[in-house]
């Protein structure tokens, strides 16, 4: 859904006021206009009229070598002036357009700014008729209806470039000349992005836009012009070295690209926000529900070309609402900007949550979000959306101090829920496991004596079992309804005095769904013999015949353009990769081998659990190249293919997979167990990069419960001997196998159990 919300004198005035958003608004010229030569007068056409500047195409891209893990890109912009008048573009003064460039990803539902460039500063315009019959001029306007072209290496040439800072986007102020402080390698003043952000190996899904805007002192926000405008954006095709390939669509002008997010996903709330004399701010939400009981809040903040700028966004917020997650994004100020890429700070109270740049009286020169940059907001938490009001503080002081907005935010939870003692995976069949439930009342009151656990067994039927509340609000269970080995998934709930039921996870007023539940196994015991995350070396060896891209334990280079991870699996500093001491050194020239050292996996019931990454981009055919797992039980003497991947597996992209494998399902259980990955290089024309992470033994055991307990001495009955030996543990006996019942006394009771079950065992 998209909404255009524009600030109007006449027709909302009064209702403003009394919203708090414009108090006494005027558009009185910027108090840096006095010193710097740039007056009302020198802007204000003599013919009369307004000249209208948009971005007619973007006609061509520049994709420049990537270094120190950036990628860096330039677009061609052709100009239009639609207006009635012509547009200045005076080179060697400050009354000419500046041209400033943006990338954006649309991924995983979220929209965000991924770099930015420096500004191009006009200085001579052509007379073309790509829009209309062009009245020519001299160059030093753009005439009526006359475009100008300016290539991408004209737009992505540093020396021509000025900085951000200088620029005041609501008036079109900039000091000239601008500054020019000393600047090196390839990326430097262009549209830069991290690497890892544009290589579609690890950004699977992810749609691309770059975007051009102008500035122009005679066709911004304080004049009587449109300058809301004058931005334009185009999709972009990407290949797999994070290169531009193509453009894959047309020019969409007259917006920038947050235009897009709705028009990708529907459900997407989007708001442009126009205020007289200042400038466009666009807003836009995305609520996902994520499956898991937790709902993921998307918000993104775009400012065309207000300089008082966003330095704030506050949601509502209830104090008790559980919070999975909070994340801020921004992209970098690079190459000598002068704004700070300090991140913003979060404050949760009083019924709002508070993301806030550093304020203006203590950093004029704070991460707020300025012109020609958008900022996000993520919100993970169990509160389910409502319809709600989002505000927006303004940075700079002004007229008003903030803008509000209509969207979904979080809901209030009812209750809080925590497992003081976890949510187990191994549930023992013998001793039994507790479980523990806490229920702290929110916006309802918790019923008592309603806290249920659910077990969702194999056949998908579903056992419901009461707990016992005490003390209040404390809901626990000794479980024990499980056989050795057997697979089930279980969930909570609680009842409110209303009659209504809260389930966990999620805190819905549903079962969650199976893929939600806490999974879980019969077992008496799990071990770990085994386990390695490569913060040390614990014996593995490299063999091989491969003249590069052998196999090292090191940490991940950022920026890489081979298809090699930005990151280790579990987020330690090291893993096992094919060579990736430097970017772009991949698999050549045969096998490179990773052997473990021995691994107890005597256990029947072990796993072995390893985490791995393989990428072979420009595809060889299949079976060339292939990634390869193997089981050993002797020591290393014989070998079994467990995994055999090759370029049409979907997991040959890249992206850390995680694998268990039953040992035994493959070799015998020994002592003595090895694994080896093989990355290879057959001599085609394919890049191969992998990895190995996180790998460890997991050992599951599960005794059976005794078949007859009384019978003390295992004779195969109950008889006089095991009276004799109950009677002699007679009193506290914690931990006795003659303390039937677990009281933690031989009495009376366990008399009874033993007296019962006299006779031969079953």
């Amino acid at each position: 859904m998209k909404t255009r919300v524009v600030v109007s004198f006449v027709a909302c005035s009064a209702a403003l006021a009394s919203a708090e958003w414009l108090v006494g608004l005027t558009t009185a010229p910027h108090a840096d206009h006095a010193d710097q030569g740039l007056a009302e007068g020198l802007v204000a056409n003599p013919l009369g009229g307004n000249p209208d500047v948009v971005v007619w195409d973007l006609q061509s891209f520049a994709n420049y070598s990537p270094t120190g893990g950036y990628h860096a890109y330039a677009l061609g912009t052709t100009s239009c002036n639609q207006g009635d008048v012509p547009l200045l573009w005076q080179s060697s003064t400050n009354l000419h357009p500046v041209i400033g460039q943006n990338m954006y990803r649309w991924k995983d539902g979220r929209f965000e700014q991924l770099g930015m460039g420096w500004l191009k500063h006009g200085f001579y315009a052509l007379s073309l008729s790509d829009c209309g019959p062009c009245q020519s001029t001299d160059g030093t306007t753009l005439g009526i209806d006359c475009s100008d072209p300016y290539t991408a290496s004209r737009n992505g040439s540093q020396g021509g470039l000025g900085p951000k800072y200088q620029v005041n986007a609501t008036t079109g102020y900039f000091p000239y000349p601008p500054a020019n402080p000393s600047y090196s390698g390839s990326t430097a003043r262009r549209c830069r992005v991290p690497s890892a952000d544009v290589l579609p190996s690890e950004n699977p899904g992810a749609v691309y836009f770059m975007e051009g805007q102008y500035i122009c002192p005679d066709d911004s926000p304080d004049d009587t012009g449109d300058a809301s405008n004058n931005s334009s954006h185009r999709e972009l095709n990407m290949d797999s070295s994070g290169a531009i390939s193509s453009f894959a669509g047309p020019t969409i002008q007259e917006l920038p690209a947050i235009a897009s997010w709705d028009d990708l996903d529907p459900e997407v709330d989007l708001h442009e926000i126009e205020i007289p004399g200042e400038g466009t701010i666009w807003f836009g939400s995305r609520v996902f529900d994520e499956g898991d009981g937790t709902f993921r809040y998307e918000y993104a903040i775009f400012n065309l070309n207000v300089d008082r700028s966003i330095g704030a966004i506050r949601v509502p917020w209830s104090d008790g609402n559980p919070l999975s997650s909070s994340i801020h994004k921004a992209p970098e100020w690079h190459s000598g900007e002068q704004f700070s890429n300090t991140g913003w700070s979060m404050t949760t109270g009083g019924g709002e949550m508070v993301w806030s740049s550093e304020p203006f009286a203590s950093n004029e020169m704070a991460n707020a979000v300025r012109w020609g940059n958008m900022q996000n907001i993520t919100i993970v938490t169990t509160a389910q959306p409502e319809a709600g009001t989002v505000t927006l503080d303004m940075f700079k002081p002004g007229d008003f101090p903030s803008l509000f907005v209509d969207t979904q935010v979080p809901g209030n939870s009812t209750v809080a829920i925590n497992f003081p003692s976890g949510t187990p995976d191994a549930l023992s069949p013998t001793d039994g496991t507790e479980l523990v439930m806490e229920v702290t009342p929110l916006e309802v009151i918790p019923a008592p004596n309603s806290g249920k656990l659910h077990v969702t067994r194999s056949d998908s039927t579903v056992e419901v079992f009461d707990m016992v509340e005490s003390p209040a609000n404390r809901h626990s269970i000794l479980f024990s309804e499980i056989e050795c080995f057997e697979e089930v998934d279980y969930f909570f709930s609680v009842d409110t005095t209303t009659g209504d039921r809260i389930y966990w996870p999620g805190g819905g007023d549903t079962p969650p769904e199976l893929d939600y539940q806490y999974a879980a196994k019969g077992l008496t015991e799990v071990q770990i013999p085994f386990n390695d995350d490569f913060e040390s070396d614990q014996g593995w060896t490299v063999t091989g015949d491969a003249s590069a891209g052998t196999w090292l334990r090191t940490s991940t280079v950022n920026g890489c353009t081979y298809g090699s991870p930005s990151g280790t699996a579990n987020g330690s500093p090291t893993a096992f990769l094919t060579d990736d001491s430097a970017c772009n050194i991949d698999v050549d020239g045969g096998q490179t081998i990773l052997t473990s050292p021995a691994m107890d996996a005597s256990s029947p019931e072990s796993r072995l659990h390893y985490t791995r990454w393989y990428d072979c981009i420009f595809g060889p055919v299949v079976g060339d190249d292939t990634f390869v797992v193997e089981l050993s039980s002797d020591d290393g003497a014989t070998w079994i293919v467990a995994e055999e991947i090759d370029s049409s597996n979907p997991e040959a992209d890249g992206g850390w997979v995680n694998k268990v494998l039953r040992v035994a399902d493959y070799v015998e259980n020994t002592t003595t167990l090895r694994v080896r990955f093989t990355a290879q290089d057959s001599g085609n024309s394919s890049i191969v990069e992998a990895g190995v992470d996180s790998v460890f033994v997991r050992a599951e055991l599960c005794e059976d419960a005794p078949s007859c307990p009384a019978d003390f001495d295992n004779s195969g009955s109950v008889d006089f001997p095991d009276l004799l030996s109950l009677l002699s543990s007679w009193g506290d006996c914690v931990g006795c196998n003659t303390d039937l019942n677990d009281s933690g006394t031989v009495d009376f009771e366990d008399l009874l159990l033993v007296l019962s079950a006299f006779g031969t065992c079953p």
